[in-house]
């Protein structure tokens, strides 16, 4: 079970939320940057799905902060957003985003991103961190 934080302010997120506690991990919402910054420092999750335009800080800045600290800086980062400006896709990529996908978007897509993902990351471990 992987612990994950759900960054955005806008409701229907809430169904990526569920969609996730019904695969098996643990969900944890936050709907504004600065609550998001101190919990992910605080609680080290295993992911971070957000948005771009969040209040307080923004996606962009959360994930400075996190790659600004080594203790949360390996953490995987996935945007969600309906901002598609190519500028905003290669920040995030710049900033160290492992994926930026647009809304609306498939659900059951996402879900297996995040399930492929995981399995990535436990090949990576038992291989001591060697590609499989």
């Amino acid at each position: 079970m992987a612990r994950i934080f759900v960054i955005d302010d806008q409701p229907q997120v809430l169904v990526i939320s569920h969609k996730l506690k019904r695969a098996g991990h643990e969900v944890v919402h936050f709907y504004n940057g600065e609550e998001a910054v101190a919990n992910i420092s605080a609680h080290r999750p295993d992911l971070v799905i957000l948005d771009v335009v969040v209040p307080g800080l923004n996606g962009f800045e959360i994930l400075h902060h996190a790659r600004e600290n080594p203790y949360t800086s390996s953490i995987p980062f996935i945007f969600i957003s309906d901002r598609h400006l190519e500028a905003d896709i290669t920040r995030a990529f710049e900033l160290g985003a492992l994926d930026y996908i647009i809304k609306p978007f498939n659900l059951d897509f996402l879900t297996l991103k995040i399930r492929n993902l995981f399995r990535l990351l436990e090949s990576r471990r038992e291989t001591g961190g060697q590609n499989p």
